[in-house]
């Protein structure tokens, strides 16, 4: 997954990329704004969301709250013979 998605903050991360936090502070802005968002979160989201690290399964920790009908089964209607 994409290093802006990991959590890990931008000093860890000049550190692990061996450059200065200054240098990954403009690259995380420039991430932001070709992706259209406004915040490094919303790059989080969209990152899990386009590499499909969000589960439908409610037991997993990166559940997905469904969307409306999204996940439910539909109930169906009694036939009368």
């Amino acid at each position: 997954m994409p290093v802006p998605s990991t959590g890990v903050g931008n000093r860890e991360l000049s550190r692990e990329l061996g450059i200065a936090e200054r240098t990954v502070k403009a690259h995380i802005l420039n991430i932001v704004a070709k992706l259209g968002q406004q915040t490094r979160t919303q790059v989080a989201i969209v990152s899990a969301l386009a590499h499909n690290a969000l589960s439908d399964e409610p037991s997993s920790s990166r559940h997905l709250a469904p969307a409306s009908g999204r996940g439910q089964k539909q109930k169906q209607k009694p036939t009368f013979a």
